[in-house]
């Protein structure tokens, strides 16, 4: 009976240090994956410098100088907030686009 209770807590011992070892495996997959997931995150981005703007009214993102017209308004998001901006000019750079 002793031996079968060491036994028993012999293997108990390896299972907890099994189970700590494939935990602490399965928590550094995870911030490998998190990691990646963030730099593609848009938050990141903005993190970086960049910006997204949009209509302020109908929320659509502006991507092209074409989308804007003079006295639109537009909201800017930005790493720590947003802007709120009146479009005074448009001027459309050239491209060399493949259409």
């Amino acid at each position: 009976m002793a031996q079968n209770n060491q036994r028993l807590n012999i293997n108990a011992v390896r299972l907890d240090a099994g189970i700590q070892q494939l935990l602490k495996k399965r928590k550094h997959q995870l911030a490998i994956h998190a990691a990646k997931l963030h730099t593609v995150s848009p938050l990141a981005t903005l993190d970086r410098g960049y910006a997204i703007v949009s209509d302020a009214g109908s929320k659509k993102l502006i991507s092209d100088t074409g989308q804007v017209v003079r006295g639109q308004q537009l909201t800017t998001r930005v790493a720590n907030g947003e802007i709120t901006s009146e479009v005074i000019a448009v001027s459309a750079q050239e491209t060399d686009k493949a259409d």
